[in-house]
């Protein structure tokens, strides 16, 4: 997967990125609010909460936000990198960022290449800015890429966290 979306940074024309699976879903304005917060103002990284479901059917129109678990994240997660992936599955990011920081680590971080991506553009001095509001739904199932290799996610983690031993 990692190696898919490098593809696409280092195709992209574009000042601003996303990433995006196929079976999650985003607001018709998701990438709008993201790319006009980008635009004016200071931030590198937009992120927002989102609500999770097992129901493939849910979408905007008929999910009940006040019975579903929204996964909700700290603000200026350039402060907070090292305790988890706390961006959610739809950023927007400045393209630039790759030239400080590289790109996606396939090789290392297989399935948490996200995280120890966002943990370099933070140690580079990005700043991100949480969007308060559920204008995505992961789809949550047991097929996902860390569900079917819990072994080697706990490994990455490990991995990732010694990484960052040195910071503390």
């Amino acid at each position: 997967m990692y190696h898919a979306w490098n593809l696409g940074v280092k195709a992209a024309t574009t000042k601003y990125l996303t990433n995006w699976n196929v079976d999650d879903l985003r607001h018709p304005i998701n990438t709008k609010i993201k790319y006009d917060l980008l635009e004016n103002n200071d931030f590198d990284v937009a992120y927002n909460y989102y609500a999770a479901t097992i129901d493939p059917n849910e979408n905007f129109y008929n999910l009940d936000l006040s019975k579903k678990n929204i996964l909700q994240f700290p603000d200026n997660y350039e402060n907070h990198y090292k305790m988890a992936c706390l961006i959610g599955p739809d950023p927007v990011w400045k393209k630039e960022l790759h030239d400080k920081a590289g790109y996606f680590n396939q090789e290392e971080y297989s399935i948490i290449g996200d995280w120890e991506m966002w943990a370099r553009f933070a140690k580079a001095g990005a700043k991100f800015k949480l969007i308060p509001e559920v204008p995505a739904i992961y789809l949550d199932h047991a097929n996902t890429v860390s569900k079917e290799s819990e072994d080697k996610l706990e490994q990455q983690k490990i991995k990732l966290y010694k990484a960052f031993e040195s910071e503390y």
